[in-house]
């Protein structure tokens, strides 16, 4: 009989790392962050040595704001595997800069910009970061400075891709957002940038209690606001009572109630400050109910105003 596996003198069945780590990608396609880190640390005190683990524990670690072992785990990544070089790269640099460790940050991103090897759009993406370095460097080292001017122009952010929009905003959680305020209000107020990223930019300004009037432009639609007066996406009791009619009539059928619950998700944050209407929670789940089955049956999308609203908001692109 074939010995089994020991890890600290702990006997290991066959199958039994594997599973977790399996479990703990499920965990991380649908974004249960929290859980992925315990699947995951899990598997890693049974193996240390499991390299495949370490870029996915990472992020998992770096998406529950653990950054520094998220730091640990992509550096580990980036040396002896557990998923692409440049990636793994790109997670320890962003690592540092949550750490504001802006030193070596900015050695690391300098040293991996001169290799001239680089694809372009990844040569595009360390740039930028090298530069969102520097910017964060010399706000938290010269704070007099920090109300004078706002931290970037909005030309300059409407020349980034929808992911370093979305990276630019998550940077300046947690800071003074005051400087930032005037090119907030520009982000919220334009009609040619994603309108998830305006969601983003209007959370923001309701962080800071900004108190003027605005006027956000969506899907067609015009609505003035005042960013402090907003009802917040998870505030907003509507949404809370959907998704529970959702978890209710789907209780059997798990797989499609994530996809629903996924797209409601979705139009929650995308459509935000904008709402289902006057649309009741009963008419709303089962046009989902009915858009996700047409979907998987590859079908023909009933061509109402609420499929409309469903359906457009559903193609906007994700982070």
């Amino acid at each position: 009989m074939q010995k089994l596996p020991n890890y600290e003198n702990v006997f290991i069945f066959p199958g039994t790392i594997e599973r977790l780590v399996n479990e703990g990608i499920r965990h991380l396609e649908h974004h249960q962050y929290e859980e992925a880190v315990q699947t995951f640390d899990e598997a890693l005190q049974l193996n240390p040595e499991a390299s495949n683990v370490w870029f996915m524990f990472a992020v998992a670690l770096y998406e529950t704001r653990d950054y520094s072992r998220s730091k640990d785990y992509s550096f580990l990544a980036m040396q002896q595997g557990g998923g692409d070089y440049l990636t793994a790269f790109e997670l320890y640099l962003t690592n540092l800069i949550q750490l504001e460790e802006y030193s070596e940050a900015e050695l690391r991103a300098e040293a991996i910009i001169k290799e001239r090897s680089l694809p372009q759009d990844r040569m595009n993406k360390f740039i930028y970061l090298r530069d969102l370095n520097r910017r964060l460097n010399l706000r938290y080292g010269k704070e007099e400075t920090i109300d004078v001017a706002p931290p970037f122009s909005l030309a300059d952010f409407k020349g980034k891709d929808l992911f370093f929009q979305q990276q630019t905003l998550a940077s300046l959680k947690g800071a003074s957002l005051q400087p930032a305020i005037p090119v907030l209000k520009e982000i919220a107020e334009s009609s040619d940038v994603a309108p998830s990223i305006i969601s983003f930019a209007l959370t923001l300004l309701k962080e800071v209690q900004y108190n003027q009037k605005i006027t956000i432009q969506k899907f067609g639609q015009t609505q003035d606001v005042i960013p402090s007066a907003v009802i917040l996406p998870d505030e907003n009791e509507k949404n809370s009572l959907i998704l529970k009619n959702v978890a209710e009539q789907l209780e059997k059928d798990p797989s499609k109630r994530q996809f629903i619950e996924s797209a409601i998700q979705k139009f929650i944050i995308t459509a935000f400050p904008f709402d289902w209407g006057d649309y009741s929670v009963e008419e709303i789940t089962e046009a989902y109910v009915e858009y996700i089955d047409c979907l998987m049956l590859n079908e023909e999308i009933p061509n109402t105003e609420l499929f409309e609203m469903i359906q457009k908001v559903d193609q906007e692109p994700d982070f």
